[in-house]
């Protein structure tokens, strides 16, 4: 801008900064404290409108006609003229000088990270209008213009490409070589030491690289540009740095592209978790099961939101777990809410060999000069068809008095595994075995949990037997009670289905011992009944996984329906009465044991069971009345529930730690009294056996507290998993039949006044939340139809249609 025209421009910015307050219009009034600089002139003339803050109307001001002075610039209207006036300031301000900038000049500007070369065409309010060799335009601010070059007729296209073709980044490393530590190089000079012109092209390569790579000349001057050698420490530690820099960046597309990989890779060919926990990315991994987790600390959050912001996955722990899922570094078949609690179906790699090698090399057994050989009598294990920790089998005997004597032999783990060792520990921690409709997630691995530790058809093997003698009344012989370390081969494996068929299809003379149990389980209940136990029965469900006609694996949902199962109440009884055995028992052996009890309820009164409908109904109100278990370990607790002086859970050491405990105990005291019962046998213990049970009462009752807190928590765990595949359950058949509906019958209100209310599915063996808009009492069925199903969280919404029979 010519200096006369720029002279011009500011005498008539500061005629505008002498404006007094009654040259306004006198419904506006400047507030205290308004600056009225010369160049923020444009600025308030900007701001004087009755919209913006900067001016507020007087309370008793009265409408005046404007008094503003007349002149050049305000003849057309101050408002309108303003923004014109700082676009002229603006270039003003940058032009002039040898860096000064003109429309017409070429510069070198930046965008972001990259450089560009263009055309200054006018100026804006942002600073310059500048175009580049394609003809865009870009509306830039001055400060980013980097450099103007000489040349302004120059064709920006085929200057553009030759600078391109000049980028050689290592002609700095040769130029910084022979300059001169101390001396100072414009951009000119730089162009003329690399390239030998100093032309535009050349100018233009040289501050390109320059500000590119820093390396090994320093920017000292900005207008003009001065560029100065970097002493060669400084170089050193940039080009470590910058090695380092790039390591990670090569490291960090390796990881996106193996993730990518295993992404895509079908199920059976992706990498195992032990490849990602053992190979070069096993860092970033681990940070992202962190988060996932929700075990990260404030720097691995902020360093997993990075690595899934460039993996283009959303943000939270969520995705997370769900990438590592679907690229192998986590179990697939797991819920990460299971996983996040220490639950996993894998080992670490020191107990899987561990298990390994205890399965292979067996130590010697403790208690093998006092087991007995009981592989004489048939014995028979039931299970679900998917069991494959088998924990106890049955075998019977008549006695020469004509009555029963059962044994329920059962599994062994503590003929291998010790307290304190490195698999006691871990199955410690556990608890229990955790399971899903989709997997097992056992309390010891495998190899053993379904090796050498189940009962195994034809396969002789250690367990722990326990024998007692049954009365007509269905009442253990006390004097009969017997445990003992034993050698068993069980004969048959059945399910719970093949022996309710046995008991509805074969005769007594064709399976005798069956129907000899059988007949003990039906008099084991009546006698305690009579003792005070409490009967009911409620649903149990079933959750499994099945293939669809299209090959596709779906939820699958049935009623145990325990209250029918000849079977199965048969095992439970045979298991219930082991433990009342295992409880009579302690006393006699002066022995810790983790006693279960129940205190008595106060029971509904027979008005009030009457005026409920018999079966689910009543069942529900029953259980509503039961007290909450309790623990000791120093005497037998009465158990209401069961209606027996004392109960001792035994019969599960494989998949119950409470169970081992007990198991740990009795062995150690039964090696101290050469044997407990009519049956036992002197034998020579070792002085491990004969050193007395592995712990006191007092160290008992902790170890029972600790396990019954991480019991509780799993179980917990296990519901909240379980919640979220009945909610696939419910997703699939919508999906499947959108006007899908379910019948069921109402247990009991939940929240009357909000109309919720609990009730038992039909055939599904599911108790729901169900909302019922209308009066209905417990034992009403009716039709149910599911209005919103969220997988994720597990909710089910069902609400009550039409009653039905």
């Amino acid at each position: 801008m010519p200096p006369a025209k720029l002279a011009t421009l500011l005498r008539q910015l500061d005629s505008l900064s002498r404006l007094s307050a009654t040259s306004l219009p006198s419904k506006y009034m400047p507030h205290a404290g308004f600056s009225w600089a010369p160049f923020g002139c444009a600025r308030a003339l900007r701001t004087c409108t009755p919209t913006r803050a900067s001016f507020s109307r007087s309370p008793d001001a009265r409408p005046a006609p404007p008094c503003l002075p007349h002149g050049p610039l305000l003849d057309r209207g101050p408002w309108r003229h303003a923004r014109r006036m700082s676009v002229e300031v603006a270039a003003a301000r940058h032009s002039g000088g040898p860096q000064g900038v003109n429309p017409g000049a070429l510069v070198q500007f930046r965008r972001g990270e990259e450089f560009h070369l263009g055309r200054v065409v006018r100026p804006n309010s942002r600073g310059w209008q500048v175009q580049d060799a394609s003809g865009a335009l870009y509306g830039i601010r001055a400060q980013d213009i980097a450099y103007r070059l000489p040349g302004e007729d120059a064709d920006l296209a085929v200057l553009t490409a030759e600078v391109e073709g000049m980028l050689d980044p290592a002609l700095l490393a040769l130029g910084w070589e022979v300059s001169e530590a101390s001396a100072l190089y414009s951009v000119a000079q730089m162009a003329s030491f690399l390239y030998g012109s100093e032309g535009p092209a050349a100018r233009a390569a040289a501050h390109r690289l320059l500000q590119q790579d820093g390396t090994f000349f320093k920017q000292v001057g900005r207008e003009p540009p001065l560029f100065s050698p970097r002493p060669a420490a400084a170089v050193e530690a940039l080009r470590t740095e910058r090695a380092a820099r790039e390591a990670a960046r090569a490291a960090a597309a390796e990881f996106q592209a193996a993730v990518h990989a295993a992404r895509r890779a079908p199920p059976g060919s992706k990498p195992p978790p032990g490849a990602w926990a053992a190979g070069p990315h096993a860092e970033r991994m681990a940070t992202l099961a962190a988060y996932a987790l929700g075990r990260a600390t404030v720097r691995e959050h902020a360093r997993a939101v990075n690595l899934l912001h460039d993996l283009h996955a959303s943000p939270t722990a969520h995705a997370a777990g769900a990438l590592l899922q679907e690229v192998g570094a986590l179990p697939a078949d797991v819920d990460l809410a299971l996983l996040a609690a220490g639950y996993s179906p894998h080992f670490a790699p020191g107990l899987e060999a561990a298990a390994a090698r205890l399965a292979a090399d067996p130590p010697p057994d403790p208690d093998a000069g006092r087991r007995r050989d009981l592989t004489r009598l048939p014995c028979v294990t039931i299970d679900d068809d998917s069991t494959t920790e088998v924990d106890d089998g049955l075998a019977v005997e008549a006695t020469p008095d004509g009555r029963l004597r059962v044994w329920v032999h059962v599994a062994d783990p503590a003929r291998w595994v010790q307290p304190g060792s490195e698999l006691a520990r871990e199955a410690a921690r556990r608890a229990k075995s955790v399971y899903l409709p989709n997997a097992l997630v056992p309390m010891f691995p495998l190899a053993l949990a379904e090796g050498p530790f189940s009962l195994t058809q034809d396969v002789a093997g250690p367990a722990l037997s326990f024998g007692f003698v049954l009365n007509e009344d269905g009442s253990l012989d006390a004097d009969s009670i017997e445990a003992c370390p034993s050698i068993v081969c069980p004969s048959r494996r059945l399910s719970y289905d093949d022996v309710d068929s046995m008991l509805l299809e074969c005769t007594p003379e064709q399976e005798p011992d069956m129907f000899r149990l059988h007949a003990a389980s039906l008099a084991r209940v009546a006698w305690r009944t009579s003792q005070g136990a409490i009967q009911f029965s409620m649903p149990e469900a079933s959750i499994g996984l099945a293939s669809g006609p299209d090959g596709r694996q779906r939820v699958t949902i049935q009623d145990l329906q325990s209250r029918e199962s000849a079977s199965r109440l048969l095992v439970a009884e045979m298991m219930i009465a082991a433990g009342e055995a295992a409880a009579l028992l302690g006393p006699r052996l002066g022995v810790a044991l983790p006693y279960r009890g129940q205190p008595a309820p106060v029971l509904p009164s027979e008005e009030e069971l009457g005026a409920l409908p018999a079966g689910l109904a009543r069942d529900a109100l029953l259980r509503s009345r039961m007290m909450r278990s309790a623990m000791g370990v120093e005497r037998p607790l009465p158990h209401a529930g069961l209606g027996l002086p004392g109960y001792v859970q035994v019969t599960s050491p494989i998949r119950r730690y409470s169970d081992l405990l007990a198991h740990w105990q009795l062995k150690a005291a039964l090696a101290s009294a050469g044997g407990a019962g009519p049956g036992a046998t002197d034998g020579a213990a070792t002085d491990a056996a004969t050193s007395g049970p592995p712990f006191t009462p007092e160290a008992l009752a902790m170890e029972v507290d600790t396990t019954t807190s991480i019991t509780q928590a799993a179980l917990k765990i296990e519901r909240e998993v379980e919640s979220r595949w009945v909610a696939r359950y419910f997703e699939e058949r919508l999906a499947e039949d959108p006007g899908s509906t379910w019948s069921g019958t109402m247990l009991s209100w939940l929240r009357q006044e909000l109309g919720l209310a609990k009730v038992a599915l039909d055939y599904l063996g599911l108790e729901m939340v169900v909302r019922v808009s209308r009066p209905v009492t417990p034992g009403t069925r009716f039709a149910l139809r599911c209005t919103n199903v969220d997988r994720d969280t597990g909710v089910v919404q069902l609400e009550a249609g039409a009653n039905v029979r």
